[in-house]
């Protein structure tokens, strides 16, 4: 509970939304719902909106920060020449030398955790076996698997690790000769993607013939947050302003029209927390590739949604039978709009020049596409209230 309750006092927004639903609450069961409590609401979500966008413009700096870099290099290179020389220099076995440093694979500088990683080159297959490594379950795994592996935490991000990291690092390296080479990394103490620098040289035994990479890496930025976009800043401002007039001429249906008080604010309350919460999403910068992928899913649901379209033309031909004027008024204008928006959200753009015209697009038409499923979802509720409604023979005043 403490937790939640901190959690909200950090988040302004959360703050007033509960404000908004709590306030809601009330005025629903104190039966007070009047033109200037609907007022009241709307311009407060209206408000919230506002301060979304407003935050997410902020700049956020999301590299990593260290005390003393130049001395954390300085420690990182002095610990690897170590390393590395206890083999090279024949003070240690293979065997003991891959043993001591799986034991040891954790060095402290300046309070922080450094990890070392050792691979060992073979011949064959032209691959490497990890010795040791931060995370344990990349130990005795090929190079070729824990690729594998990198590959499936964030499909859709457009960095990703050169599968021919390590043998670049086992060309550039150097028995005697600390180098050093930046690259993208699911790192697994962190669980993000991050961008990374490691310092690296080459081991050599002379006894079994063996050779690799040794080298210790640190975090430089996390790609993961850098790279997490806020949908209020991809979103077109009009298509928000759509919404919202939309949501008030319903509104102003089934208050003044239909004089149903209560409907009319949840259908509101609905609506624009969805909208809120949908402009407060987040989601990884992704290519070309990955967003083509993302249109091309919102198109085939936009057929399938004809299946919904049937049912409720179906609903309001029911209503229109059953002579209930008020609830075909009504589920009818909603199913307008939603229509309207399903037209909206089909409206096709081609000529982007980059990925982020690309992903307004279709951010913005993702939202139309989305509102259009819940106008319809009211549209049967209201079908399903009236049903339940005429089966029990009561009178149910919310509809």
């Amino acid at each position: 509970m403490i937790n939640i309750i901190n959690e909200l006092i950090k988040n302004k927004v959360n703050i007033i939304t509960l404000c908004i639903v709590i306030f809601s609450i009330f005025i629903i069961l104190t039966k007070n719902i009047n033109i200037f409590t609907l007022g009241i609401v709307f311009f407060t979500y209206i408000i919230q909106q506002v301060i979304i966008i407003i935050n997410n413009k902020k700049p956020i700096d999301n590299s990593i920060k260290y005390g003393d870099l130049d001395n954390i290099k300085k420690n990182i290179e002095k610990n690897l020449l170590y390393r590395a020389d206890l083999l090279n220099s024949n003070k240690m076995t293979f065997d003991n030398w891959v043993k001591y440093n799986y034991e040891h694979d954790v060095i402290k500088i300046d309070n922080k955790d450094f990890y070392f990683f050792i691979f060992q080159y073979i011949n064959n297959q032209d691959d490497f076996l990890t010795l040791v490594h931060a995370n344990k379950n990349y130990v005795n795994l090929a190079w070729k698997d824990v690729m594998k592996s990198q590959k499936e935490y964030f499909p859709f991000v457009k960095e990703e690790t050169n599968e021919k990291l390590i043998h670049n690092m086992q060309d550039l390296g150097n028995l005697k000769k600390i180098n050093s080479i930046k690259y993208f990394w699911t790192d697994p103490l962190e669980k993000s993607l991050i961008k990374k620098e490691s310092y690296f040289m080459n081991w050599y035994d002379n006894n079994d013939k063996k050779k690799g990479v040794i080298g210790i890496g640190y975090n430089t930025n996390n790609i993961l947050t850098t790279n997490t976009i806020d949908y209020s800043n991809y979103i077109h401002y009009l298509n928000i302003i759509i919404l919202n007039v939309i949501v008030c001429l319903v509104i102003c249906v089934i208050f003044f029209i239909m004089n149903h008080k209560v409907k009319s604010l949840i259908f509101l309350s609905i609506c624009l927390l969805y909208i809120n919460d949908y402009i407060q999403s987040k989601e990884l910068l992704g290519s070309f590739e990955t967003e083509n992928l993302k249109v091309q899913s919102i198109n085939s649901s936009i057929l399938g949604i004809s299946f919904l379209v049937g049912i409720n033309v179906f609903i309001l031909s029911s209503l229109k039978r059953e002579i209930k004027n008020n609830l075909f008024i009504e589920s009818g204008i909603i199913f307008s709009m939603s229509l309207m928006l399903l037209l909206l959200s089909m409206f096709k753009i081609t000529n982007f020049m980059n990925i982020r015209e690309l992903m307004e697009d279709r951010i913005s038409n993702q939202l139309f596409f989305n509102f259009c499923i819940l106008l319809n979802l009211f549209v049967i509720i209201n079908y399903v209230l009236f049903i339940i409604s005429r089966s029990k023979g009561i009178f149910v005043k919310f509809i």
